[in-house]
């Protein structure tokens, strides 16, 4: 990550945090090799044992970016019962709870199909999934189960009432949830899918994490850094000592090595990354519900009123436009767009802040020169010179500071 001479780059949002870390709920194993065809039927036939193992199981099971292992055990678990075929259904079970479905969603399955493939054989199909499941209480009954389940979970901390974002995430985004974790370095729901585990080749261990609403880990530190790719939901990430930024699908943050740090999920929002995580990681204290939801109301306050922001031009194919925020001179916070090239190299870069004189803002000609500086090679930033960046349409009172409302030099 670059690192640039300007202070309101310190909340970008393209920040380094990488967390599937070593500790956070113990290695998985990778998948197993499916050999049930050749121990079964290999030496009486053996071409048809190579094609269940290697074709059915070894290609088209393993098509995970097309079609999850979730999905796929529920479509089939719906085939085998559908026509009749018992005898494969018990083993389909045990694999649709391995791949994360629940026993809610399987009852669901069977009986929809009662309807569809006949009364007799959902009964036939409950008995093997009791089996299976065992007389499971409802999904969320973790009195009953000692354990919750990401497919239903929302954390203790997360708002009741309020509508949750991305709740497709439960079943894990581009990999599935994994394990819950259970140890006591997270607050909330949490669940670890460790993707890669090679000490000796790789050195480093590749983990998809996947919060619950409000969930987040403690402060921890890396001792060699981390590698955090966003791919799925809405979470933050926070440095010790600064404000936290604000994550979204497709971020990556770049963590240095000993920067004491947490992440986690915004509170109405699922949020799963890829942890990259090369070395040792030192657990810390929790992040308090007080400090969480100051972070949490920071953001919300800085979200612009009413209506999404629109821009008089067109941005360059050759910069990206971040938000940022930032404190001038006179302590007083302020909104803007930082503007990026998009192939900077690693050399620090010349930078420029940018802003009307008499009110333009951001969205009009300020942003237009700064995105023009920013394709030939500058670093700029675009502000608006009122409070927040949020425009009041009033008077200001008398005997107030010049830098108080209006004025270029606020932006210093």
């Amino acid at each position: 990550m670059t690192t640039l001479s300007l202070a309101a780059a310190a909340n970008s949002n393209t920040v380094a945090v990488a967390t599937a870390d070593n500790t956070a709920g113990g290695s998985t194993p990778p998948p197993k090799k499916q050999t049930a065809g050749r121990d079964r039927l290999g030496a009486f036939a053996p071409k048809f044992a190579g094609l269940n193992d290697d074709v059915l199981f070894g290609q088209i099971w393993s098509r995970e970016r097309e079609l999850s292992p979730r999905d796929r055990s529920m479509i089939t678990v719906a085939a085998l019962i559908s026509g009749g075929n018992f005898e494969q259904l018990s083993s389909h079970l045990k694999k649709a709870k391995e791949n994360g479905v629940t026993q809610p969603e399987i009852a669901e399955v069977i009986t929809h199909l009662a309807f569809y493939a006949g009364w007799p054989k959902a009964w036939s199909a409950f008995r093997i999934a009791k089996e299976i499941y065992g007389d499971a209480p409802d999904a969320n009954n973790t009195a009953a189960t000692g354990e919750t389940n990401p497919n239903t979970a929302v954390s203790a901390a997360a708002p009741a009432a309020a509508a949750i974002k991305n709740a497709h995430l439960k079943n894990g985004a581009l990999f599935p949830p994994g394990a819950k974790i259970t140890n006591a370095n997270f607050t909330g729901d949490a669940w670890l899918q460790m993707l890669h585990v090679a000490p000796v080749q790789l050195n480093a261990a590749i983990g998809s994490v996947t919060f619950a609403p409000a969930a987040r880990n403690n402060w921890h530190t890396h001792e060699t850094g981390q590698i955090l790719l966003v791919t799925g939901g809405e979470g933050f990430y926070q440095e010790w000592g600064k404000p936290a930024c604000f994550l979204k699908t497709g971020d990556t943050v770049n963590i240095p090595p000993n920067i004491k740090h947490w992440h986690g999920a915004a509170k109405d929002s699922w949020f799963a990354h890829l942890a990259i995580t090369p070395g040792a990681t030192q657990w810390l204290e929790p992040v308090t519900d007080a400090h969480y939801d100051c972070e949490q109301n920071r953001h919300e306050e800085m979200k612009p009123p009413g209506k999404t922001e629109h821009y008089t031009f067109q941005l360059s194919g050759k910069v990206t436009r971040q938000k940022v925020t930032f404190k001038n001179r006179y302590g007083i916070l302020l909104t803007g767009d930082l503007y990026i090239p998009e192939n900077r190299g690693e050399s620090p870069l010349a930078a420029l802040v940018i802003s009307g004189p008499f009110g333009a803002v951001k969205e009009q000609s300020s942003g237009l020169y700064a995105n023009t500086m920013a394709a030939r090679g500058f670093v700029t930033l675009a502000f608006d010179p009122v409070l927040y960046g949020r425009k009041r349409r009033r008077t200001p009172p008398c005997r107030i500071p010049r830098h108080k409302h209006r004025g270029f030099q606020r932006g210093g």
